[in-house]
């Protein structure tokens, strides 16, 4: 029993790491989108918008070329990231859980 109960803990903690970071990626992009509607940007400047947590990787520059830029170091450095991070939230959700069910005594 307790393993599986030690799976399940260790799945919901890498599942609510992940979606933790796309929350906060989704967050960050929508108030960086926001930046084109609230401020005045300079097109010669190189100013834009930027997003991406923790590590930028969307530029929404109106001074590039393309207009927008994914910056793939970013966006590859933020997966990784969240996957570390994602994977030891999920040993710890492990440990708790493997502590928790081992003070239980068993009704008999």
């Amino acid at each position: 029993m307790n393993n599986l109960s030690e799976r399940r803990a260790f799945n919901l903690g890498l599942w609510c790491g992940i979606v933790l970071f796309v929350v906060l990626n989704v967050l960050n992009y929508s108030n960086s989108r926001d930046c084109f509607l609230n401020s005045e940007i300079d097109f010669l400047s190189g100013d834009g918008c930027f997003s991406g947590f923790p590590l930028l990787m969307y530029n929404g520059g109106l001074a590039s070329p393309n207009g927008s830029n994914i910056i793939w170091s970013g966006l590859i450095g933020n997966i990784l990231i969240a996957l570390v991070f994602s994977f030891v939230l999920g040993l710890i959700f492990n440990f708790v859980s493997s502590k928790i069910f081992s003070r239980r005594s068993p009704l008999k």
